[in-house]
């Protein structure tokens, strides 16, 4: 029993991958033992070779005639072949608001309630909260009784420019008479002057008594004293009716006597009609301001303007808010917004505006849905260019239903900008020493490793399209190019399935 184990241990060390075994795993166990656990070895701070790399370069030194198919390095390798490729221009953005609200208050007071809750739903005309309308009520009393003042002064004034037009019309009536009053004292004046001539004469000859002449001429004084004050009478009643008042006025006299006298009746009542127009101008600033109360009022049962969602509330029941404009999201009391449907906003660089068009597709991703892609059309070409990073703002609307998009969201996009072509594409990772449309990239030939100049074109996602330099059903490698060199020794992996 004693011989048979020398002889079985015998038998095992005849076989060469048993020998090969027993030396590696020396070697293994002086490497940890004596070089690799001495912490002021060099060998230890050697990152680019592992472990076993670093027994394998041992172990290939001493038995290079056996590990000679253990040169090459592994690595993982791709077949290019042309690919269908949408051109396209690839940017950076974000989801925005359709429609964003900043509910504030019209009437300043004390919130008495409000009813919508955050992330309630709305519908436009919804109530969303109540104002206090104490003071309002209040002054709403008081307009009304001011409104009604200014009307009992308005009526008033009415009938006295009503009664003045009368007294115009009894004037003119007047004036009439006296005319007439005056043309009978003339008559008569000139009927008393023929007599008194004629009995002057004789009284010259002897033919009347000294006191029939002083009789007749008295009768004469009386006549012309009569006419005078007739003539005196009518150029008083005629004030503000004569020709010289209309053009006073800096207006032309009509020839119509109906229209020239309805002129007369609107100089000489103009004061009147002042009145009038001051009392209406009250009555209007009057029934304004109940208006204007009577719309704070209902002012202060605020409304949702629009379909959407409660976003923010701000505020709470018992506070005060005043009127005005929103500086800052926080002033609002409520915040609603719609996303049934958003904007992706894409910000694309200056030099590529030239390729954009509206209702061009648009295709994005937001980062927390990478496997989902959203899709729309080029809407909104904002033409102003941000002068900090030269870039320009594109929309486009998305239907957002189901809400899965939120606003400021962090998207990646693109905008196809023409037809769909065949190019050679390579995974990005295949590619290093990028310099702008230049980069190199390790073709793999006959298990060599060769390094090759390429030019780029655009990036699609993770691929990018090669120019020149690379042959439709080259193999390059896709992995550890920081320790592949040119001409080395590779053995490739093929990821799409070639041999």
């Amino acid at each position: 029993m004693s011989d048979s184990k020398p002889k079985i241990l015998r038998n095992v060390l005849k076989s060469k991958i048993v020998r090969v075994s027993l030396l590696i795993f020396c070697i293994f166990v002086f490497y940890k033992v004596f070089i690799y656990s001495d912490p002021k070895n060099s060998i230890r701070d050697k990152k680019k070779e592992g472990r076993f790399e670093f027994i394998l370069n041992l172990f290939k030194k001493k038995n290079k005639d056996y590990v000679t198919d253990m040169d090459s390095v592994i690595v993982k390798a791709m077949g290019v072949y042309p690919e269908k490729i949408n051109p396209a221009i690839h940017a950076l953005g974000s989801v925005d608001f359709l429609d964003k609200v900043d509910i504030v208050s019209k009437t300043a007071g004390n919130i008495v309630e409000i009813k919508a809750k955050e992330g309630e739903k709305v519908r436009k005309g919804d109530v969303l909260l109540h104002i206090d309308t104490l003071q309002l009520e209040l002054e709403r009393k008081k307009n009304q009784s001011a409104l009604q003042s200014t009307l009992s002064s308005l009526s008033l004034s009415e009938e006295k420019y009503a009664k003045a037009r009368e007294n115009i019309e009894i004037r003119m009536l007047d004036i009439e008479k006296r005319r007439t009053q005056t043309k009978e004292a003339k008559a008569e004046l000139t009927k008393m002057k023929m007599t008194f001539a004629g009995k002057e004469t004789l009284y010259k000859e002897g033919g009347i008594s000294k006191e029939e002449m002083e009789h007749a001429q008295t009768a004469l004084i009386t006549a012309e004293a009569k006419y005078r004050m007739s003539l005196k009478d009518l150029e008083m009643g005629m004030v503000g009716f004569r020709n010289e008042d209309i053009t006073s006025k800096n207006m032309k006299v009509p020839d119509d006597p109906k229209e020239k006298l309805k002129l007369f009746v609107d100089i000489n009542t103009r004061i009147d009609k002042a009145e009038v127009d001051v009392a209406r101008s009250q009555v209007e600033s009057a029934r304004a301001a109940l208006t204007s109360t009577e719309e704070l009022i209902r002012a202060a049962t605020i409304r949702s303007p629009i379909d959407g969602v409660v976003a923010y509330v701000n505020k709470h029941v018992g506070e005060y808010v005043n009127p005005g404009a929103v500086n800052s999201p926080d002033q609002a009391i409520l915040v609603l917004v719609n996303i049934n449907k958003v904007f992706a906003k894409l910000n694309i660089r200056e030099s590529d505006m030239i390729s954009v068009r509206k209702n061009m597709d648009l295709e994005f991703t937001a980062d927390v849905y990478p496997d989902r892609k959203f899709h729309g059309k080029v809407g909104v070409i904002n033409p102003i260019v941000d002068p900090k990073t030269h870039t320009m703002e594109v929309k486009a609307l998305i239907r957002n239903e189901d809400r899965s998009l939120t606003p400021g969201m962090f998207v990646r996009g693109s905008i196809f900008t023409g037809e769909t072509k065949m190019s050679l594409m390579v995974p990005s990772e295949a590619l290093f020493a990028k310099d702008n449309d230049v980069a190199w990239i390790y073709v793999l030939n006959d298990g060599i490793a060769l390094k090759a100049k390429v030019r780029t074109g655009e990036r699609y996602e993770d691929k990018v399209e090669i120019l020149e330099g690379l042959n439709p059903g080259s193999v390059v490698a896709v992995e550890k190019l920081t320790q592949l060199k040119d001409g080395m020794k590779v053995r490739p992996e093929m990821e799409n399935g070639l041999k």
